[in-house]
């Protein structure tokens, strides 16, 4: 299902070599796909885990959001997408706080670019592209692999010192501006 809606800020018209900007239609379709979505599964889960009884160090619940590195370097064309995204990460530190009495943590993880669904259907489809992303990723070269983005997971959910955190898990690729 599609989140966001692409597009320059403002960008020529091909059919009436005018000017056009992003709608405000299709960056709120963005935000709520992405930043609402976020904050909603978030607010609910606090909700349920409000409820549970304390672990010892009086942890109920841990709450891990999905950003992404366009968060931070987001390509032309990747406003809505990417400035949501940078809300998500926006979300954690005040959620922590907010439910730090509650004893519920929250994190984000901003991942690179991995090995999903939709990049595996363009590996078929152009392999050249597919190959120029993983040689564009530093170290390791390659796409990354969903068990490591399961493993951070994991590792957020165990570590209880990880708290109000945006983490970059990217094998050090920064985006370009194309």
């Amino acid at each position: 299902a599609q989140i966001s809606k692409g597009g320059k800020t403002v960008a020529k018209d091909r059919e009436t070599g005018g000017y056009k900007r992003l709608s405000t239609e299709d960056y709120d379709f963005s935000a709520r796909g992405i930043l609402v979505a976020s904050y909603r599964m978030a607010s609910m889960s606090a909700l349920g885990m409000a409820s549970l009884d304390p672990l010892e160090d009086g942890e109920r619940g841990c709450i891990t959001l999905t950003a992404s590195a366009a968060a931070q370097d987001a390509q032309i064309g990747q406003v809505a997408y990417g400035s949501c995204k940078a809300g998500v990460n926006g979300l954690v530190l005040p959620i922590a706080r907010d439910l730090m009495d509650l004893g519920i943590r929250c994190n984000s993880i901003m991942p690179g670019i991995f090995a999903t669904p939709p990049m595996l259907a363009l590996n078929d489809r152009a392999p050249q592209i597919f190959e120029g992303l993983a040689a564009s990723v530093p170290f390791p070269k390659r796409l990354g692999k969903p068990e490591e983005f399961g493993s951070l997971v994991l590792e957020l959910n165990r570590n209880t010192y990880f708290n109000g955190q945006a983490i970059r898990l990217d094998g050090a690729i920064r985006m370009p501006p194309r």
